[in-house]
């Protein structure tokens, strides 16, 4: 059974009404577009993702966690020195820094790993929203409106399939 959301909008003005999902980085997932009239409009929407968006999306999402990776490695307090009365092994002297870098920080994967790595059926298959958070902006006209949306692993989706309000 495929996954679907009902996406609930009012409009006033009945202009053309675009429809975008973002998650919670920005990234855009999804766009749709149609016209509109003035009052309640209702939408399925399926959870696919377009496949340039969702590769630009999880680009950004790689980029940001190794630029977090990063600045997490630089912040990191250095440990604090042994005092005398320690019982602990005080025999080998603090490692230096470049003694650090060579015993293996966290290092980015090559993108010619990626590309290997990558599913060569991938372009025929659909995509859909990877589990998270989303916003959906619904605009018409000069008018936005927004709502959460939460994708749950299919695990665990199956214990009601009711639509359940978030606690926050």
């Amino acid at each position: 059974e495929e996954p679907v959301v009902r996406i609930a909008w009012w409009s006033k003005t009945g202009q053309p009404v675009s429809l975008s999902i973002v998650d919670e980085n920005g990234s855009a997932w999804k766009e749709l577009t149609g016209a509109s009239a003035t009052g309640l409009h209702v939408i399925e929407y399926d959870l696919t993702a377009d496949a340039k968006l969702a590769d630009a999306a999880q680009a950004r999402a790689r980029e940001k966690a190794l630029a977090a990776s990063k600045s997490k490695d630089a912040v990191s307090p250095p440990p604090a020195p042994a005092s005398i009365d320690s019982e602990e092994d005080v025999s080998e002297p603090p490692k230096a820094d470049d003694e650090k870098a060579a015993a293996g920080p966290k290092k980015p994967l090559d993108p010619e790993l990626y590309r290997l790595l990558d599913d060569p059926l991938r372009a025929g298959r659909k995509r859909y929203l990877a589990p998270g958070r989303y916003t959906v902006e619904i605009r018409s006209g000069s008018d936005t409106q927004k709502t959460a949306l939460r994708v749950v692993p299919e695990s665990e989706s199956r214990s009601g399939g009711d639509d359940r309000e978030e606690d926050e």
